[in-house]
């Protein structure tokens, strides 16, 4: 089976990685997928359309629906994306999203963790 070229891109979840490790394949779409996670909406001044901050939903009370739908919205912005099905759980203080993305490559599982400061992907792996 031959593999998919996503490109390549330094790694960057949360942070420039200080190392400057360049990732590619399905890593490199989750990042990115994630990135958007955690950009406000018009904070890229070339893509105003780019980003859903999660952290904004921690400011009152929006449902899960619309927390996941939002999700789903925005990661099927990344063109490398086939399909998205995001599950979210609401704490007092945070938000847990078990995101599912079909790639060209299979579906990768991902959880992510968002709290007031920060929208971290917790762990990832290719569905079997």
């Amino acid at each position: 089976m031959a593999t998919t070229d996503y490109g390549s891109d330094i790694s960057c979840v949360s942070d420039l990685d200080p190392n400057l490790t360049v990732v590619s394949g399905p890593l490199g779409v989750i990042q990115a997928v994630v990135r958007r996670l955690q950009t406000p909406r018009g904070f890229l001044w070339y893509d105003k359309n780019y980003g859903t901050d999660l952290r904004a939903f921690l400011n009152g009370k929006p449902s899960k629906f619309r927390i996941a739908q939002a999700i789903e919205s925005e990661a099927l912005k990344e063109e490398r994306v086939q399909r998205a099905d995001a599950t979210v759980t609401i704490t007092t203080d945070a938000i847990t999203v078990e995101l599912a993305l079909t790639l060209a490559e299979g579906t990768f599982d991902l959880t992510i963790s968002v709290t007031a400061l920060t929208v971290e992907l917790i762990s990832f792996a290719q569905a079997a």
